[in-house]
């Protein structure tokens, strides 16, 4: 049986992760700040959960079997200009993670952003130049080069998931679909966003946790584009919800202006390696 330790999860992601990782025959362990909530979340499923906080480095346990750390926590989101993640989040990040390899992990699994390639338009591919443009990504590249350099001296795979756009149930009530629900469920008569000409690359939730265990499962070694491949306007992917909704509001184009730290049309190619859904 895999033991994997798992952060964050109680986001987004972790949320829908946890439970496929468990039907996998994973042996989980949480690390979490918020032993409550984690217990709630998971109340169904038979793992082991140790109230942590990250930022003290990494709890005091010897792991004596190959473990696997699949590493989604990452504070502060989504404020992606704040400097706290490189004055903070990459320092205390790397810390955790080189002082769970002392303790045993043996292979890491750690969520990356699209936002590493920066301002680069088309279809971007893993070996792409990166040139973040916002500390987040700064910070997230940063700690990708510092594990690359780390693995010179420990031996550990490091399997490195840029995530691009994810969708789908339980996604922060900030992203733009939630936004678009709540306007429609208190019965709005438009909703205000963006001209919505930029094109990004959305993926379900359900493939972004497929391609994570399918990272986890095989112990894979490498940078992977966790995303769809395929390109979608802003505007097409709110005018598709509401004709799932079947709702009558109005979409008020150009109410706000296009942010700044992304291209208006970029999309990864995907390369992570093809798994069945539950199979080793």
């Amino acid at each position: 049986m895999k033991k994997v330790i798992v952060t964050g999860a109680t986001g987004f992601i972790g949320k829908n992760l946890v439970p496929m990782l468990h039907q996998l025959g994973c042996k989980l362990v949480l690390l979490t700040r918020d032993k409550k909530r984690c217990k709630k979340l998971f109340n169904t499923i038979p793992i082991e959960i140790i109230e942590w906080d990250i930022n003290d480095g990494a709890p005091p346990i010897i792991l004596n079997n190959p473990t696997t750390l699949l590493h989604l926590a990452w504070e502060g989101l989504p404020n992606y200009e704040s400097l706290h993640h490189i004055e903070k989040n990459f320092v205390t990040n790397y810390r955790f993670i080189n002082e769970l390899l002392d303790a045993g992990v043996t292979s890491l699994v750690v969520a990356g952003t699209c936002m590493e390639y920066g301002l680069k338009s088309g279809c971007l591919e893993v070996n792409d130049i990166c040139d973040p443009v916002t500390p987040y990504g700064f910070a997230k590249h940063t700690l990708h080069k510092s594990l690359l350099f780390l693995q010179r001296k420990k031996k550990f795979n490091l399997a490195w998931a840029r995530i691009f756009y994810t969708i789908g149930i339980g996604q922060s009530r900030n992203s733009i679909i939630p936004q678009l629900d709540e306007a429609i469920d208190r019965g709005d008569s438009q909703f205000n966003m963006t001209k919505g000409e930029q094109l990004l690359d959305y993926l379900p939730i359900t493939k972004v946790s497929n391609h994570l265990i399918t990272l986890v499962v095989q112990q894979s070694n490498g940078t992977y584009n966790v995303c769809s491949g395929n390109p979608i306007s802003v505007r097409e992917l709110v005018e598709r919800r509401v004709t799932e909704r079947k709702s009558t509001i109005a979409l008020n184009l150009g109410h706000y202006p296009p942010n700044n730290y992304s291209p208006k049309s970029f999309w990864g190619k995907p390369n992570v390696p093809a798994r069945n859904k539950f199979s080793d």
